[in-house]
């Protein structure tokens, strides 16, 4: 007894996600690989289900021959793998491990089938998951259990089963390698599913190939990152303590969560929402698109990326981060943090609202009488302004309201482009800084301008004339005229207040 927990004591410690198959066996570890198979059609659901202390390890998910990795159907796949040996804890290499009386039993059908040929109905197709297993302790690996079974008439289903907690596995260790291979003559599948704690789960670029129904990825303390994963349902992608990065495309509605780590890479549902948040970090360069709402939230951390919701609202919230990037809401584009900086484009054919305190506020105005038309590829290329009629179920918009307001910072709001059949109303509000609206040539409208302890002005290029209604140093209202006519709705109106410092409305 002391001599096994002396061994499994000294043996290294394996962290159960970091390791391939292609990596070395550590000194004292067995090693066993065994391959499953399943028939399955486009409308069956593959899902991995792990439960138990030792479940943990890694999942990939691969279309068959995206990857020279891992074995192949050439040998009876219930057998260990020849090119794995087994060893002793000792480190010695010993005979490789007879097959249990399932496995025995199961070899034997294949063979039959091998021999009789494929025997598959119509629409049917073999899936492959390879397992490898890597441990230290004997009775721990007998103590567990990996299945590959059907479920729901046309469901598989790769079970991972291990003993919970126990004084008599101290210093034991036990992890796996998963591989789903799917045919690559398949041409959809009906769902994805995965549930279990420390399970690095990643998707390989050939599984771009395959479209799939409903998407639920959850693990915890292990990061998620697929190269491309096509979801004609909905998706749910979670993880805690780790990084979930990736391109995921979901028709139907994209959820993506963690908390404690990153989130990056491209999100996007082509007809439904998105939401991704995380907490205690930073989201840098995150592209997300959606026809509906969008949602992106990091507490504590900066923020930054192209966010996108074509005919929805669109909100981006961080606490003690700075937030920058796109910001593109038709319906409406709120941004929010708090002793943080802001300095975003911002696109919205209704409603802009930023909000921040101990930070700048920077905020470049694209105002939109339609929603854009185009559908970016997961975001590979920068949505082309197209701002007009033609995008379904939008509707007409004719007053848009920007407002930028901030504390003990300075805050801009930069027109950049404003169609003349809108209506604009801008505010920028702050303290103890200063607040300037801006627009460009040629532009008409009302302004108001208040401050204390310093100046108030209005200065337009000389094409422009500038009436004041009431001006002296720290206030002044007015108006502002193209002289050729050309300056849009004439009911526009401009804000800056702030105090102990100048406030200005600029037209250049």
């Amino acid at each position: 007894m002391f001599s096994k927990l002396f061994s499994l004591a000294t043996s290294a410690r394996v962290n159960p996600t970091s390791w391939d198959p292609g990596h070395p066996v550590p000194h004292g570890t067995f090693s066993r690989t065994d391959v499953f198979k399943q028939t399955i059609n486009l409308n069956s659901s593959i899902s991995l289900f792990a439960d138990g202390a030792w479940s943990h390890g890694t999942v990939q998910f691969e279309v068959a021959g995206g990857s020279d990795a891992g074995p192949t159907f050439a040998n009876n796949p219930f057998a260990p793998s020849s090119s794995t040996p087994v060893l002793s804890p000792s480190g010695e290499e010993t005979e490789s491990l007879p097959p249990t009386y399932d496995a025995a039993v199961n070899a034997t059908t294949f063979l039959d089938n091998k021999r009789r040929g494929p025997q598959l109905a119509e629409g049917e197709t073999w899936l492959q998951v390879s397992v490898e297993a890597r441990w230290n302790d004997e009775a721990l690996w007998n103590d567990s259990k990996v299945t590959l079974i059907k479920v729901n008439g046309n469901d598989a289903q790769l079970s991972i089963i291990t003993p919970g907690m126990s004084p008599g596995y101290l210093g034991s260790q036990l992890s796996f390698h998963v591989t789903f291979r799917i045919p690559p003559g398949l041409p959809s599948l009906a769902g994805l599913r995965t549930t279990g704690a420390q399970w690095r789960t990643l998707g390989h670029p050939s599984l771009a190939a395959i479209p799939i129904g409903a998407v639920s990825i959850s693990t915890s303390n292990a990061p998620i990152h697929f190269s491309s994963l096509n979801s004609t349902g909905t998706s749910t992608i979670s993880t805690v303590n780790s990084s979930i990065e990736g391109t995921y495309a979901s028709d139907n509605g994209l959820v993506v969560k963690t908390m404690n780590a990153i989130i990056g890479g491209s999100y996007r549902s082509s007809s439904g929402a998105c939401q991704i948040s995380t907490g205690n970090t930073k989201i840098f360069n995150l592209h997300v698109w959606a026809l509906k709402d969008v949602t992106v939230i990091s507490k504590n951390g900066n923020l930054s990326g192209k966010f996108v919701s074509r005919e929805g609202t669109l909100r981006v919230e961080s606490s003690n981060g700075n937030i920058s990037g796109e910001t593109h809401g038709f319906a409406g584009a709120f941004v929010k943090t708090s002793n943080g900086a802001v300095d975003i484009t911002l696109k919205t054919g209704k409603i802009g609202d930023v909000k921040s305190s101990n930070g700048e506020c920077k905020v470049a105005a694209i105002l939109l009488a339609a929603p854009e038309t185009t559908t970016p590829d997961l975001l590979v290329d920068d949505v082309p302004s197209t701002s007009g009629a033609g995008a379904a179920g939008w509707t007409e918009s004719k007053e848009v309201s920007i407002k930028a307001e901030s504390s003990n910072a300075a805050v801009t709001v930069d027109v950049l482009d404003h169609p003349k059949e809108l209506e604009l109303h801008v505010a920028a509000f702050t303290s103890n800084a200063k607040a300037e609206v801006r627009h460009r040539s040629p532009c008409d409208g009302n302004f108001q301008l208040e401050t204390s302890n310093a100046s108030a002005k209005a200065t337009a290029p000389s094409d422009h004339q500038i009436l004041y209604e009431v001006q002296d140093k720290s206030h002044a209202t007015g108006s502002i005229t193209s002289r050729r006519g050309e300056g849009g709705h004439s009911k526009n109106r401009f804000i800056a207040k702030a105090s102990n410092a100048d406030v200005a409305v600029v037209v250049y």
